[in-house]
């Protein structure tokens, strides 16, 4: 799981997601490929991104620096 701290203090937690089921079937590459994809309001920015592994361990924490990763 990935966690947004967001710069007005909002959390916004993303899980992965995969590609179809079609798509998948027709390009092996893409079976254990997984994404993620969150669209938020332009009213506040990233301000950290963690990253959880799946009991819920934090592997990795950055800091945007001025909107950038």
């Amino acid at each position: 799981m990935i966690a947004m701290t967001m710069s007005d203090g909002r959390r916004i937690e993303l899980g992965p997601k995969f590609p179809s089921e079609k798509l998948r079937k027709h390009f092996v590459w893409l079976r254990s490929f997984r994404y993620f994809v969150r669209y938020y309001p332009p009213d506040s920015e990233v301000a950290s991104v963690s990253l959880f592994n799946k009991a819920g361990t934090l592997l990795y924490r950055a800091s945007a620096d001025d909107g950038f990763f």
